[in-house]
């Protein structure tokens, strides 16, 4: 046999077998480099639905002082704010619960009206020259109408100066806070729950 044949057959041999090796390799499954995640609902941790409730009350049965300073953590106590708000209103709500730690539940007090500084401010007075803001509340005034709910928010002549039975509690309120940009936030404050007209 001449060399050329015998090259050649060789050279076709190679092909042939070369051939056939990459056949089977393209048979071999390959695993994808990316894995598809099958996700569904259920996987998803639900969203906490507790403050949902329109009662947003804390209980306060007792007619004695309300709550110790303690009563309402602050992480609690807030349920919405802006990351750049957040020591500043727990130390808001601190000097609330500080002021507030021994406050009666009713107070006496007399409608001394409403006022607008950087926020309204719904003002009471005590036979004791103490003075009680209810301004950025979720307040309940019942039939009595303190105010004009919008506009320039005058004071009802029928109320203004007259004495009541104030309640109130720690109540889920959407309000501004604090010094300076008065961003909205969403927090416990100290809240009107119910008004008593004391007639003389």
């Amino acid at each position: 046999m001449s060399k050329n044949k015998l090259l050649l057959i060789s050279a076709f041999f190679a092909l042939f077998t070369s051939c056939k090796n990459n056949k089977a390799k393209d048979d071999i499954p390959t695993t994808p480099k990316v894995t598809e995640i099958d996700y569904e609902l259920e996987d998803t941790v639900p969203i906490k639905q507790s403050f949902s409730n329109p009662d947003t009350n804390i209980p306060n049965s007792n007619p004695q002082p309300v709550p110790k300073a303690g009563y309402l953590k602050n992480e609690d106590a807030i349920l919405m704010n802006p990351a750049h708000l957040q020591s500043e209103l727990k130390q808001h709500l601190d000097r609330l619960k500080t002021k507030w730690q021994n406050i009666p539940n009713p107070i006496t007090a007399i409608y001394q009206g409403n006022d607008f500084g950087d926020y309204q401010h719904i003002l009471f007075k005590d036979a004791k020259g103490e003075t009680y803001d209810f301004g950025q509340a979720a307040n309940n005034y019942g039939k009595y109408q303190l105010h004009e709910r919008s506009g320039q928010y005058n004071d009802n002549p029928a109320y203004l100066g007259k004495q009541f039975k104030v309640y109130w509690d720690w109540k889920l309120s959407d309000f501004l806070c604090c010094e300076g940009d008065y961003d909205r936030v969403k927090a416990y404050l100290p809240a009107i729950t119910k008004l008593e007209l004391i007639k003389k």
